[in-house]
């Protein structure tokens, strides 16, 4: 599994990695996925309009557009989080939370106090999702404390290549199994784990929409065999997947000589858009 891994994950950061226009273009698929993951009916064509010229998506709610935009901005803190070598707290966690919910955050009123998605409030109900139902709403804030601190004595020791993603996966797995917040869990514990890919200079891992149903029966796996590996194959396939799809992409403009011109002179040009 890793051996495949880092040959694709290595190629990609010698050649297309380095290509005008592909990290952006990363960037606004991680969104557009992880939106769509979510309810988003936006596409990524959509999804790019948005994003790069404001155009909204006719016919589309209103709520799907602003799930984008906001998840668009967490995903920018979060990379300029991890180029800033920020450290990962609780607070870290609510403010990426909080800037996912944004838009479409809602204040929940319970009988022990009100919670602002928006502000990135920890939940103070308890949730399930699927066949899953997750921790009291009372000890979420020692787990993620507890999760937090041991991610921060591993970030800055781990070093290859395997190391880096194998906490990047653990790290989603274990958020999303804490379920801290009322909404927005998977895009977080998403955006955890580029989060930590970014601040190893790594490739970001970007989960399919398509992949969606794989992607849920995964969580469940490794919940259910208290096992990471189902998880850690899913990840790693969707990486290896991804980044192939990008190397093709690449190899085959880099077929054109007017964009392998442009390539090298650095003017600008998109293989996607």
């Amino acid at each position: 599994m890793w051996t495949e891994f880092e040959r694709v994950n290595d190629l990609f950061i010698k050649t297309a990695g380095t290509a005008l226009n592909i990290e952006d273009f990363s960037f606004i698929a991680i969104t557009a996925h992880s939106t769509r993951i979510e309810g988003s009916t936006l596409t990524l064509g959509e999804a790019h309009n948005l994003i790069t010229t404001g155009m909204s998506a006719g016919g589309k709610l209103h709520a799907h557009h602003e799930m984008v935009i906001d998840h668009h901005n967490a995903l920018l803190f979060v990379l300029d989080s991890a180029k800033k070598k920020v450290a990962i707290t609780p607070e870290f966690i609510r403010e990426i939370a909080a800037k996912v919910m944004h838009r479409t955050g809602r204040i929940i009123h319970t009988a022990i106090g009100n919670t602002d998605e928006s502000n990135g409030d920890f939940r103070k109900v308890n949730v399930a999702a699927g066949k899953s139902y997750f921790m009291n709403y009372d000890k979420v804030p020692s787990a993620v404390l507890t999760l937090t601190a041991s991610l921060q004595d591993r970030i800055v020791r781990v070093k290859t290549v395997e190391e880096v993603h194998s906490l990047a996966y653990a790290a989603h797995y274990d958020l999303v199994n804490i379920h801290p917040f009322s909404d927005g869990n998977g895009r977080v514990s998403r955006l955890l784990m580029n989060f930590i890919q970014a601040y190893h200079n790594q490739p970001l891992t970007v989960v399919k929409a398509e992949s969606k149903t794989a992607y849920f029966e995964a969580l469940q796996q490794s919940t259910d065999k208290k096992d990471l590996t189902p998880i850690l194959k899913f990840l790693t396939s969707q990486h290896i997947e991804w980044l192939s799809e990008l190397q093709l992409n690449y190899n085959q403009a880099m077929k054109q000589p007017e964009i392998k011109k442009q390539n090298k002179e650095g003017t600008g040009y998109s293989l996607f858009f």
